[in-house]
């Protein structure tokens, strides 16, 4: 029953993903063609400031779906009911910490330019819209943590793919009519809050239970508290690798060089946000594994899960390495290319950011909040400091080199930790695992990107589908070569094989 509700919030997750690619690329095509680098710049950057603003919540979301999945899988509605309404509460809370804290940091945004001319007051209301949007999004987006937890994602996943076509559409018809970048920000984040508010509406329908009011006992606050400081380390943390490159190259080497990464950056963490929904889909169904099944079993699934997740990270990462160069030519022109280098190190972090999702699926549900704190903390200031030092010295591949770094430390930390306290085994099954993968995969982006190196086509877009064959060829016959003797491996074909003939 649990595989049949992650592979079906994957299909629709996939669909919606898939779409929201697509459309995505369209509208940064536009944005860049119509616009310029300098908007695309703006966007990346106040991205990420937002998003680092945006600390009040960390540790509040991932707290409750920990709490959630006990009641959901014993039906109780009241305990369900209880944390919904606590939710409520914090996040209504949480809105007026980060528009307070948005605020107090207005007047401080034009310190984040770097070789860049802009007006104050514009750049000033560009941030103020970015913030307004996040801050909106706190009054209805919580419920979706409820349908996340019971397995229903794909419920998300369908109403995201209807109001990304009607964002699309709003925000391309805005730049062509208006060539503002004001304005077509404003269309965005209409369109994002009644994404949020349909949302809302289709959890109330699903669970008309939610509108009896009921007071979570003082006891439980307590609880849940303690598990929201434990958390907001972890989360912290997350947040300073994952949303701080863009304000570190704008602030180190220039607000123009943030448009060029983000071009780059917006295809990885597209194929990135596609290969996520693996996870994601299963992260109702590993919260019932964690709280229902022996700790021999999680460590099963969890191994499993990896090498599913390898095998598709693997093919993704050989593709992107060999055809980053002509997509973006195709889509922004050959003066927005990259030097390989820089190609290498972007691969290598989008590899290790999505091998290593399993492992913290499996940490969040295991509870070890308080002792993941201290690999949070290293992990965080690891990156800092790293990123920073070669930030000065090398430039967006400094910055790229220290994220790196606090990836592969935190893989190799949180590892030890979930063995030795949550399965009470020994972790060297699992480091070997990491160790043979990573060696793999790296080693098809590079062998791949020779081949493809070889391969000289006036045209891109063919380059494009030469690249894709020989990447994505290449890339899974070494995966097969190195790994058919594998338990995890046979039960990738076995499902991959059962799926096939379910669909057939």
């Amino acid at each position: 029953m649990r595989t049949e509700k992650s592979i079906r919030n994957l299909f629709y997750g996939e669909v919606n993903i898939i779409f929201t690619v697509l459309l995505s690329m369209v509208t940064r095509t536009a944005l860049v063609r119509i616009l310029g680098l300098s908007a695309v710049s703006l966007n990346g950057l106040f991205t990420e400031v937002i998003a680092v603003l945006s600390l009040a919540e960390l540790g509040v979301g991932s707290a409750i779906t920990y709490h959630l999945y006990r009641p959901l899988a014993e039906h109780d509605r009241k305990k369900v009911v209880q944390l919904m309404w606590f939710y409520r509460s914090a996040y209504r809370m949480i809105a007026g910490v980060i528009l307070i804290s948005g605020l107090v940091f207005l007047p401080f945004v034009p310190w984040l330019i770097k070789d860049a001319a802009f007006n104050v007051r514009y750049l000033r209301l560009v941030y103020v819209i970015f913030l307004l949007k996040t801050v909106s999004s706190y009054f209805f987006s919580y419920k979706r943590t409820l349908l996340d937890a019971d397995q229903k994602m794909y419920l998300i996943s369908m109403t995201n793919t209807v109001f990304r076509f009607i964002t699309v559409a709003s925000n391309l018809g805005i730049l062509i009519l208006t060539q503002n970048f004001i304005a077509y920000l404003l269309s965005d984040g209409i369109v994002t809050v009644a994404n949020n508010i349909a949302i809302a509406h289709i959890a109330d329908r699903q669970y008309p239970f939610l509108k009896e009011a009921r007071k979570l006992p003082k006891e439980e606050q307590k609880k849940i508290f303690f598990h929201i400081r434990q958390l907001f380390i972890g989360t912290l943390s997350g947040k300073i690798t994952n949303s701080t490159d863009n304000i570190l190259i704008s602030v180190l080497v220039g607000t123009l060089q943030v448009g060029l990464y983000s071009n780059y950056s917006l295809i990885i963490s597209n194929v990135r946000r596609i290969l996520l929904l693996i996870p994601d889909a299963a992260a109702g169904s590993i919260g019932n594994l964690a709280v229902s099944e022996t700790r021999e079993r999680c460590h099963q699934v969890l191994c499993r899960m990896t090498f599913i997740i390898f095998m598709v990270t693997s093919f993704c990462a050989s593709c992107i390495m060999c055809m980053s160069d002509p997509f973006v030519e195709i889509l922004f022109g050959r003066e927005y290319l990259m030097d390989d280098i820089l190609k290498y190190s972007f691969v290598v972090n989008f590899f290790y950011y999505v091998v290593r999702e399993p492992l913290w699926r499996m940490m969040l549900v295991s509870g070890l909040f308080s002792k993941d704190k201290n690999i949070s903390i290293a992990g965080s200031s690891i990156n800092l400091i790293v990123s920073v030092a070669l930030g000065l010295r090398w430039g967006i591949l400094g910055i790229m080199l220290g994220t790196t770094c606090t990836l592969v430390v935190q893989i190799i930390l949180k590892t030890r930790l979930l063995y030795r306290e949550f399965f009470y085994m020994d972790p060297a099954y699992y480091q070997g695992l990491m160790v043979k993968i990573s060696a793999a995969g790296l080693s098809s982006v590079r062998v791949c990107k020779m081949l493809c190196d070889r391969i000289t086509l006036a045209s891109p877009y063919g380059r494009l589908g030469v690249y894709f064959a020989v990447a994505g060829s290449v890339s899974v016959i070494l995966s097969v070569v190195c790994f058919h003797k594998m338990e995890e491996f046979r039960y990738c074909r076995d499902l991959a094989a059962g799926m096939f003939q379910k669909n057939t």
